[in-house]
This record gives structure tokens, C-alpha cells and sequence, in this order.
């Protein structure tokens, strides 16, 4: 009896032990793989890429909200010319405050490592095994792989600013047709209501 117990406890120690140094090694992987996709976003600036794009998007709510807040200020009868560019300007510092406190506000509570965990690891893993990612990473250490990394932000911001500057207005005509139609077919739809409701009665 005693023999049989002590080959038992031998079994589960034997057991305990392959078990601990397989979750090792699968952790011990699992970190290895993070630090190559560390590596990889950051010789592919990723970061720095996600910084940019909060700016240009902050940049574009900044002329939006500006000119939305500047054509309503002017619609306002009761106030003179002085009393709507204080107005203005006095809306436009609270806008332009509250979209930095967003931005400081979106880094600090989620934070870089963090979407690369939960965001770009799933999403890279999908499509890239671990090679393919050490081979990109290769590219982008490489000179030219560099120089494409520091003038991304550059080519993004130029791209948005000449895309602005050449279709903006086609863009603003697009969405006035778009809601002249579908305010047109909506008003038909009402005209319809309005004269089966009168064939009832």
C-alpha cells in the first residue's frame, strides 16, 4: 500500500513538473512573440503614426466645429458685430481646449502598449505569421525603410490638406444633394400619408 502511494506521488510530482515547464514554455513564447511585434511597430512608427492621426483628426474637428460656430454666431440678430467676434472667439477657446483635454485624456487612459496587445497583435496575427513579421521588421530597419517611416506622417498630412483642397467642394455638393434627395423623398412619403389618411376619412 505504502509502495503503491509512493509511485502515485511520484506520477503527480512527474506530472506537476511537465506541466510547469510546458505553461513556461508557452508563456516564455508568448513573450517572445510580443517583443517581436514590439520591435516591429516601433521601427514602423506606429506610434508616432497614431499620434499624427489624433492631430489631424483633432485639426479637422478644430475647422469644422470653428466655421459651424462662426455661421451660427452670425445667424444671432440680438448681438452686434464686436459682441459676436467675442462670442466667437470665446466658443472656439472652450472647443479647442476641450478637444486637448480628449486627446490627453485618449493617451493617457489608452495607452500605446495597450493597443498593441489587445488591437494590433490579434489583428497582425491574423494575416502575418511570426516570420513574415520578422522579415517586415527587417525591411523597415533597412535606410529606405526609414525614410518611408519618418515621411508617413508628412505624406498623411499633405494627402488630407491636397484631398481639402481639391474635392472639399465637391464633397459639401455631394452631401447637399444626397440630403436634398432624401429630404425630397421623405417629403413625398409625408404627401402619400397625408392623402391615404384623407381617402380613410
Amino acid at each position: 500500500m505504502i509502495h503503491k502511494i509512493h509511485n502515485m506521488a511520484r506520477y503527480f510530482f512527474v506530472y506537476l513538473l511537465m506541466s510547469l515547464l510546458f505553461s513556461t514554455y508557452l508563456f516564455a513564447g508568448e513573450d517572445q512573440e510580443k517583443l517581436i511585434y514590439q520591435k516591429f511597430f516601433r521601427v514602423m512608427g506606429t506610434e508616432a503614426q497614431y499620434n499624427q492621426m489624433l492631430n489631424i483628426m483633432a485639426n479637422q474637428v478644430k475647422l469644422s466645429l470653428g466655421s459651424s460656430i462662426r455661421q451660427n454666431i452670425e445667424t444671432i440678430a440680438e448681438i452686434n458685430q464686436v459682441k459676436r467676434e467675442e462670442l466667437s472667439q470665446l466658443l472656439e477657446q472652450a472647443m479647442e481646449e476641450s478637444i486637448e483635454k480628449f486627446k490627453t485624456a485618449v493617451i493617457k487612459e489608452i495607452p500605446f502598449d495597450e493597443l498593441i496587445s489587445n488591437i494590433y497583435i490579434p489583428v497582425y496575427s491574423k494575416y502575418f505569421t511570426i516570420s513574415e513579421i520578422e522579415e517586415i521588421t527587417a525591411f523597415y530597419e533597412s535606410q529606405v525603410g526609414q525614410k518611408l517611416v519618418s515621411l508617413v506622417p508628412t505624406l498623411m498630412q499633405e494627402s488630407v490638406e491636397m484631398f481639402n483642397e481639391k474635392y472639399s467642394n465637391k464633397i459639401t455638393e455631394i452631401d447637399r444633394r444626397i440630403r436634398d434627395e432624401e429630404f425630397a423623398r421623405i417629403k413625398s412619403g409625408i404627401e402619400e400619408l397625408k392623402r391615404i389618411n384623407e381617402k380613410i376619412h
